[in-house]
């Protein structure tokens, strides 16, 4: 399906399986948009059930996440259902409550720091808790009750990505002109927290470019860290094998090293102010498709408007072998 639709990605449309999205900034636009989508479906033997699609609507409900001209945001209902989630009592309610708030992990700034002491029992030979687990526990449901809106990214704006890292994780934060777009963490295994503050810093760089490689690659970017050393990455003298291992990851991107203070740095403040209502999104008028895709197909007629082109769904017919045994 991304094959098929690679002209209008990210363009208008995006695509995770048999889910597309098609986002306009004005009606017009969007009328031709949607006839652009489903003309190049039904040409190549694509169907849509009209119950499962949603046309000419300012915010809809995607894989987990409400979109809307504002950004993007959690769904209420999966929130409801963290907050009023028991003390977990074994591995298995653990498990399920790590991987329900890891979801939305994007959303909370150094989320693998938070739950570190969470995660950290999963790893004893028997289920075990205690004050400290409790409180994380406690903390991570109230982080997950304060998740920001995130702004969708604006592939005309310059990307920035703020790295920071500790003794126990790295965290980063992608945005544009301040505002976040999200936020990626990851726990250090036991090797790299025992490493120097300059070797951190710089893995947390790495892994941050890693982590939003398709957004960054051919585009120009800043990245701001509060390690000074890292300022003059390019140019400084390799000295270690890690460093030639991961400044060659590093080439193949256009990017600008930038030092901020810690107390100075505009991103973290921004996010302090999560309550603050972003500048909308150029994008106002959203649909969206979910597919249908058959073995055997038929033809069923629906329409869209005047603009949508004449689209086909029937629920295939199982046919039986007749030389099968039982």
């Amino acid at each position: 399906m991304n094959d098929l639709l690679r002209p209008y990605l990210r363009k208008f449309a995006l695509v995770f399986f048999d889910d597309i999205l098609i986002f306009s900034p004005t009606w017009s636009d969007h009328l031709s948009h949607v006839e652009q989508v489903l003309y190049l479906l039904v040409t190549n033997g694509f169907f849509a059930k009209l119950c499962k699609c949603q046309f000419r609507v300012t915010q809809v409900q995607y894989l987990g996440h409400v979109i809307s001209e504002q950004g993007v945001q959690a769904k209420s209902e999966k929130l409801s259902a963290i907050s009023e989630w028991p003390t977990p009592t074994s591995f298995t309610t653990l498990r399920t409550f790590l991987g329900l708030t890891g979801f939305y992990r994007r959303f909370v700034k150094n989320y693998a720091a938070i739950a570190s002491p969470l995660t950290d029992i999963l790893k004893l030979p028997r289920f075990s808790s205690n004050s400290l687990a409790a409180t994380t526990f406690d903390n991570l449901k109230e982080a997950m009750m304060k998740l920001p809106l995130l702004n969708l990214p604006d592939f005309s704006l310059p990307f920035e990505v703020t790295t920071d890292a500790s003794g126990t994780a790295i965290g980063a934060v992608f945005s544009q002109q301040h505002q976040p777009i999200a936020f990626f963490s990851k726990k250090l295994n036991p090797r790299m927290a025992a490493s120097s503050t300059y070797v951190r810093e710089l893995y947390a760089l790495i892994e941050a470019v890693k982590k939003w490689r398709q957004y960054l690659l051919g585009h120009t970017f800043k990245i701001f860290t509060d390690h000074k050393s890292l300022k003059s990455l390019m140019t400084q003298t390799i000295q270690t094998p890690e460093q030639q291992k991961w400044l060659t990851k590093l080439m193949d991107y256009n990017y600008e090293i930038h030092y901020t203070l810690r107390k100075d740095n505009i991103v973290a403040d921004a996010l302090s102010r999560s309550s603050d209502t972003p500048e909308p999104s150029q994008f106002m008028v959203i649909s969206s498709l979910s597919l249908s895709i058959s073995l055997s197909l038929s033809l069923s007629l629906f329409s869209f408007g005047s603009a949508a082109s004449q689209f086909l769904y029937h629920k295939p017919t199982r046919t039986t072998n007749s030389n099968q045994t039982s």
